[in-house]
């Protein structure tokens, strides 16, 4: 997860109390996660210095989601062909670098060097 998805999980789905006791976040709101943990909870500037360490280069970082977990219920709700308009909003922003950080998951195409 990157950081707007922290405000997300933390305060929109009221687990702020449960990552506290599961002592998740820094005191400057950096989740830390462990090898235990399903998921990690990154930056992008992490995935950029994971990447960093092997010999790769990067094709594209994408959204996979991006605000579509924010506004699930709404979205499951709708009709076929506002749901296409949907999916033509994500492919138009999900690879604007600026949004990444808003996405619940994001996928690193990299290229061996």
């Amino acid at each position: 997860m990157n950081e707007p998805t922290v405000i997300q999980y933390v305060f929109g789905l009221n687990h702020l109390h449960e990552v506290m006791e599961l002592n998740m976040l820094t005191s400057n709101w950096h989740c830390i996660s462990e090898p235990k943990d399903l998921f990690e909870m990154v930056r992008t500037e992490e995935i950029a210095d994971l990447d960093s360490a092997v010999p790769v280069k990067r094709i594209k970082l994408v959204a996979t989601d991006g605000a579509t977990n924010y506004k699930r219920e709404y979205i499951d709700a709708m009709d076929d062909e506002t749901f296409g308009k949907w999916m033509d909003y994500h492919f138009t922003i999900c690879e604007r670098q600026d949004l990444i950080g808003a996405s619940h998951h994001t996928l690193d195409i990299l290229q061996k060097e």
